[in-house]
């Protein structure tokens, strides 16, 4: 038994002698135009992911004049930048060989030994590390030799665009005895959620007040290291309600009380002698709720255009669902499309509440469709997104639309109304009658009702060109509002669907300048008494006195 202990230790040892690391020269990782691979685009963002770099924030081009590839970082772009991972030791240097096009330019590399968790973020201050150097770039390659040990390096352009044709990263071999860990990266299982919306607790899938965290695996390349990660949250945004605490998380759930907002949920692992510590995040947005087309229009509604609040900034994040909450039995609620052009669909609930909701049109919905939020039994649907005022424009500017048309082709019939009173019927489907053209500015259309001006802005393109000057019309459209900003009026408007022409240019509509009123002239323009015989102008009109 003893013989079989020392034999099995000596192979052991022989083993180890053979195949134990040594000492070798320092690992040379390089990035070229040609390794992002983008096969002759002449520009991209340009996703490139190997065991040294890890980016997805290159933003990569083609000289104009075709005769050279580089790639390119730039300061406007909020991504542009890029993180490598040391590939097996600590970082030595960072060289960086400019293109002849780039004069007077410089860069910003940053070093770190934990991983930049959550992407090439470099304009994110709590992420770019510590500075190693900035170096100017002059055509010519420049070398950035750290002062300590990092891990992980990140670069980045701090003016204009940079043009470079290569990065050269030269890494230290952990080499035998070194302290070398294996990287590992955070799995999150497949349709977590990312967004709900407030409401009683499992009444609706999609509604509740707490959310099961998403299952997360360790991993370090194929390898399942574990699950055992630590979670928090960091809140981005929130407004809650009646004084509720904010979320937090315990028994694997975030607890979202009552209240809206943008969380930052984290996944951590913190690593161990054999394995490197990683983290992985992701964005819960928890959304407002509403179940009625009148409630969502009535908060959001600010005819005066007097408010200064959220809804007219970024707006807050709701949920529609179109259920009539007040009501036993929760019936379903429908509204009608009375307008769509492109992203532009506008709904009614057929009792004076009207919005505007914008987004793309994934559903193909028409002029007539009624829709509801009843997908099935199992599945509420509705839109999410924004609601907000743009320019003191009321609007859902939505993201995900998951509605159900339950019939087609109802009669949608717009509302005659004056212009005084545009501003009580903001996103309505409307007509205004006897409407005079008087001038066209671009996009800006002048009408006049009476003494009264009627603005009318041609969003939606339609053709214009044969208006006459003095002609009335009927101008049929949506009702919107346009404030630039706080130092400016507020302009009720109609966007036009059409015009239908209702009278002649000079027809019964010439009016007696008062100047000449009560006045007779001759054909030569001449002021005459009235014993003039013959032809005479009188009050504008052609009168042969005798």
């Amino acid at each position: 038994m003893l013989m079989n202990k020392i034999l099995r230790y000596s192979f052991v040892a022989l083993l180890a002698m053979v195949f134990a690391p040594s000492f070798a020269e320092d690992k040379t990782d390089e990035l070229t135009w040609e390794g992002l691979g983008l096969d002759g685009k002449s520009s991209s963002y340009a996703p490139f992911t190997d065991k040294t770099f890890n980016s997805s924030a290159v933003y990569a081009g083609v000289a104009t004049s075709g005769s050279g590839k580089y790639i390119q970082l730039r300061s406007n772009k909020s991504d542009a930048g890029i993180v490598t991972t040391a590939s097996g030791g600590k970082l030595k240097s960072v060289t960086i060989t400019f293109n002849s096009g780039t004069t007077d330019r410089a860069i910003d590399i940053y070093g770190k030994n934990e991983s930049y968790s959550g992407g090439p973020d470099m304009y994110n201050a709590d992420k770019k590390g510590e500075l190693i150097g900035s170096i100017a770039a002059n055509g010519e390659s420049m070398t950035v030799t750290p002062t300590k040990d990092f891990k992980y390096v990140g670069m980045v352009a701090h003016n204009g665009a940079i043009y470079i044709d290569k990065i050269t990263i030269v890494w230290e071999d952990a080499g035998q005895g070194g302290d070398t860990k294996t990287a590992t990266k955070i799995t999150f299982s497949e349709g977590y959620t990312t967004q709900i919306g407030q409401g009683p607790d499992d009444m609706f899938p999609e509604i509740g007040k707490t959310v099961a965290l998403p299952t997360a695996t360790v991993m370090a390349g194929e390898t399942t290291v574990g699950n055992t990660v630590e979670w928090s949250l960091q809140v981005t945004s929130w407004k809650g309600k009646d004084g509720k605490p904010e979320p937090s998380i315990s028994e694997g759930k975030i607890n979202v009380a009552d209240g809206y907002g943008v969380l930052e949920v984290t996944a951590s692992y913190a690593g161990n002698d054999t394995y490197e510590a990683s983290s992985k995040k992701y964005t819960l947005t928890v959304y407002n709720t509403y179940g009625l087309l009148k409630e969502m229009a009535k908060d959001i509604a600010d005819p005066d255009c007097t408010k200064d609040d959220e809804d007219d900034a970024d707006g807050k994040p709701v949920f529609y669902f179109f259920r009539n909450i007040d009501a036993e039995g929760f019936p379903v609620a429908t509204n009608t499309v009375t307008y769509v052009n492109g992203k532009y669909i506008y709904l009614t609930d057929g009792d004076g509440a009207n919005l505007l909701f914008y987004g793309t049109n994934t559903q193909n919905l028409k002029k007539g469709d009624v829709i509801s939020g009843n997908v099935s039994n199992t599945n509420l649907g509705g839109f999410w997104g924004n609601l907000k005022r743009y320019k003191k424009l009321p609007e859902f500017a939505f993201t995900d639309m998951n509605v159900k048309v339950e019939s087609e082709g109802a009669t949608v019939t717009p509302t005659t109304i004056t212009i005084d009173q545009l501003k009580d019927n903001i996103n309505a489907y409307v007509t205004v009658e006897n409407a005079e053209y008087v001038s066209a500015s671009s996009k800006n259309l002048t009408f006049k009702v009476g003494e009264a001006e009627l603005a009318v802005y041609n969003q939606f393109n339609v053709s214009a060109s044969a208006l006459e000057v003095g002609a009335k019309y009927t101008v049929e459209g949506m009702v919107s509002v346009n404030k630039k900003d706080k130092n400016t009026d507020a302009v009720y408007q109609l966007y036009p669907i059409s015009f239908t022409k209702t009278g002649e240019a000079g027809i019964n509509e010439m009016k007696v300048n008062t100047k000449f009123e009560g006045k007779t002239y001759n054909m030569a323009g001449q002021m005459v008494t009235s014993s003039y015989k013959g032809l005479v102008i009188m009050n504008g009109r052609k009168v042969v006195m005798k």
